[in-house]
């Protein structure tokens, strides 16, 4: 009987292997190491070699910038260079070329960031690259684009419309059309024509906050990264 074998590496403490062929799908889960500090809110990102950055957050009230490597190898987490600013609800996306560009966010005194900045994972270094015409955090669009260069859109901080782009050659953000309705903690799809589907979210109206004292956890997973 022929059967392929899909694993799912969680950053929870747990690994899923799901087995598939002519029989019924079958799912288990394999514990895994957990990284080396509770954290919430928090970007992760797939490097080229395939291993994990996940970068920020924040936990008991205290944001941070401290990042690690999840290698997919070994299974094992190893500290890396911090961010240069302590954030929370940030959003990353890979460049073209294997780095990875970390945007917006909350500082620890609740300050809604316009900056960004870009880790190296050649150089094992964080650089600050240009800021955002606007402020924004969490579940905003950032999608990247042909021509090094990045979209993003939306985001809490009054459920904005605006977007703008962002050019990895120059470092620099420059305004585009913003989007019908304003909205918060919404989700979105890269469609295969190159378009970005937006759905759902909040008005500044229903906007939610974060609670500085809510206790995160270790046990957290990934998502997967869009296929070009």
């Amino acid at each position: 009987m022929n059967k392929k074998t899909l694993v799912f590496v969680a950053l929870s403490l747990s690994v899923c292997t799901a087995v598939y062929g002519s029989e019924p799908l079958a799912v288990s889960w394999t514990a895994a190491h957990p990284m080396h500090r509770p954290r919430a809110f928090f970007v992760a990102a797939e490097l080229p070699n395939g291993n994990i950055l996940v970068a920020g957050g924040f936990d008991e009230g205290v944001t941070f910038a401290d990042s690690e490597i999840y290698n997919w190898h070994t299974g094992s987490w190893m500290v890396t260079a911090p961010m240069n600013d302590a954030r929370s609800a940030p959003v990353a996306v890979q460049l073209e070329n294997g780095r990875v560009l970390v945007i917006g966010g909350l500082d620890g005194d609740g300050t809604i960031l316009n900056s960004a900045e870009i880790y190296d994972p050649r150089t094992n270094t964080w650089t600050l690259t240009g800021s955002m015409n606007d402020a924004r955090f969490e579940d905003f669009v950032a999608v990247l684009l042909p021509g090094r260069k990045v979209l993003v859109a939306g985001g809490s901080n009054g459920s904005l419309r605006s977007a703008e782009i962002f050019d990895e050659k120059t470092g620099t953000w420059s305004r585009t059309n913003d989007m019908n309705i304003g909205r918060g903690e919404f989700a979105n799809v890269e469609l295969q024509d190159g378009r970005v589907l937006v759905m759902g979210g909040v008005t500044q109206e229903g906007m939610p906050r974060l609670h500085p004292r809510r206790s995160s956890t270790r046990k957290l997973g990934i998502g997967a990264r869009l296929g070009a």
